[in-house]
C-alpha cells in the first residue's frame, strides 16, 4: 500500500461504500478511541482507509496505530502524516503500554504464518501469544470497554478446516489438543496452535469481565491492498499478471474460499460493535474455488484491465485428499443477516486494476 494508492480510484469508491455500510456499527462506538494494532497489513490497512471514510462522515472517533516501525510506514504513506484523529505510536504489542483514552481494540499484531525455521516460530509465537496477553492487560488497565482479535481459521487444525463449526472462544470445544506447543498434535501448525492459545486467553479475560472479547477466524482474502508480493498463491498470479508471466499452478485441487477486504473491514467493525463477547465467528468468502479455477479467474480480469498473460500452467499433481480451507457463514448469517457482498470475479478485477495502478505509480509491485 502507497498512499498514491490509498487515495485512489478504486479506495476513494470504497470508502464511499463502507460509510453506507458501516455508517450505524461507527455510531454505535459512540466518541470512541480505537487502538490498532497490525495497522500495517492487510488487515489494518482496511481499518485505516475506513477510518479515513469515518472522520470524513463526521464522527468524532480516534484512531491510535501501534507500530514497530511507524516512520517507515508514514514515509511511503505520508498523506496520513498530522491527520486529525489519527494518531501513530512506536512501540512492540509484547511490550507497550497504551492510552488511558482507549475505549476499544483491533489486535491484529502478528508475523507471517508460512516461516518455518525454529527462529521465527518462536518469534511468531511470541508476538501472537505474548502480545495478546498484554494487550488484554493493557485493555483491563485502562478500563477499554470492547477487544476485537484477529484469529484464523488454522485454529480448526488440518482436515478440519472444510465448514467447519463456530463454537465458543473456549478452547475445549475446538478439535482436542493436549499439547499447544507440538503443532502436530491436533493437526495444528505452529501457528493454529499460537492462534487458539491467543483465543484462550480472550476467552478468560471475559470470562472473569476484565474485558469484552470478540474474536474474528479469518480465512483467505483479497481484492485492494491485499500484498501483491508473499507465499499466498493469489499474491503469486497478480505477481505474475503485472510482469507478464505464465500464471503457475502447483496444487491445482486445492480449494479456498475468498472474501473481499471490503467486505472483511465491514465485519470488522460490525463485530467490534455489536458481536457477543466470548464467541468467535468465522470471517471469509462464500464462492469456492480450486487454485486452477482461480488462475482462470485472474487470467481473464487481467485482459480487463489491459495486462495480457500468456497462459496457465498447471505443474502440480494430482491429490488424493485435496487441501480445503473454507469457513461455515452461518453465524454471521443468522446473527446478522451477512453475506458477503462483493463476488470473486469483482474481488479479482478491482485487485488486478489496484495492482496495475500501484506499479504505475511506484515503478514496482510491492
Amino acid at each position: 500500500m502507497n498512499a498514491e494508492i490509498l487515495t485512489g480510484e478504486i479506495i476513494t469508491a470504497a470508502k464511499r461504500e463502507l460509510t453506507l455500510r458501516c455508517f450505524e456499527d461507527w455510531k454505535r462506538l459512540g466518541p470512541a478511541h480505537i487502538l490498532l494494532t497490525g495497522g500495517t497489513g492487510f488487515f489494518g490497512s482496511w481499518i485505516i482507509a475506513s477510518f479515513l471514510a469515518l472522520r470524513e462522515a463526521g464522527l468524532k472517533v480516534e484512531l491510535t496505530v501501534l507500530s514497530r516501525n511507524p516512520d517507515v510506514f508514514l514515509n511511503k504513506n505520508p498523506s496520513l502524516k498530522n491527520l486529525p484523529g489519527l494518531i501513530f505510536k512506536k512501540g512492540d504489542v509484547v511490550t507497550a503500554t497504551i492510552p488511558f483514552s482507549v475505549t476499544h481494540i483491533f489486535h491484529f499484531a502478528t508475523t507471517p504464518a508460512n516461516r518455518a525455521d525454529a527462529s521465527a516460530e518462536a518469534e511468531m509465537r511470541e508476538t501472537i501469544v505474548s502480545g495478546t496477553r498484554r494487550m488484554l492487560e493493557e485493555a483491563e488497565r485502562v478500563g477499554a470497554k470492547r477487544f476485537l482479535l484477529a484469529s484464523s481459521g488454522a485454529v480448526y487444525g488440518r482436515g478440519n478446516s472444510d465448514l467447519p463449526f463456530e463454537g465458543l472462544v473456549d478452547a475445549s470445544l475446538l478439535p482436542a489438543i493436549t499439547d499447544l506447543s507440538d503443532p502436530l498434535n491436533g493437526g495444528l501448525t505452529m501457528y493454529g496452535a499460537a492462534k487458539r492459545e491467543a483465543e484462550r486467553l480472550c476467552y478468560e479475560a471475559q470470562k472473569a469481565r476484565r474485558v469484552e472479547t470478540v474474536v474474528a477466524r479469518g480465512f483467505a482474502f483479497s481484492g485492494p491492498l491485499f500484498p501483491i508480493e508473499g507465499p499466498y498463491a493469489i499474491s503469486g498470479f497478480m505477481s505474475a499478471m503485472l510482469n507478464g508471466l505464465p500464471l503457475n499452478v502447483r496444487t491445482p485441487q486445492t480449494v479456498r474460499a475468498y472474501l473481499d477486504g471490503r467486505d472483511l473491514v465491514q465485519v470488522l467493525w460490525m463485530l467490534l460493535a455489536r458481536g457477543r463477547s466470548g464467541e468467535a465467528y468465522n470471517v471469509g468468502g462464500s464462492e469456492s474455488v480450486n487454485m486452477h479455477e482461480l488462475a482462470d479467474l485472474v487470467r481473464a480480469v487481467a485482459l480487463k484491465v489491459g495486462r495480457k498473460v500468456p497462459e496457465v500452467r498447471v505443474a502440480g499433481h494430482m491429490m488424493q485428499s485435496p487441501d480445503t480451507y473454507r469457513p461455515s457463514l452461518k453465524k454471521l448469517e443468522t446473527e446478522f443477516g451477512w453475506q458477503p457482498v462483493i463476488s470473486l470475479r469483482e474481488s479479482l478485477r478491482d485487485h488486478a486494476l489496484w495492482a496495475t495502478q500501484l506499479q504505475a505509480t511506484t515503478g514496482h509491485s510491492s
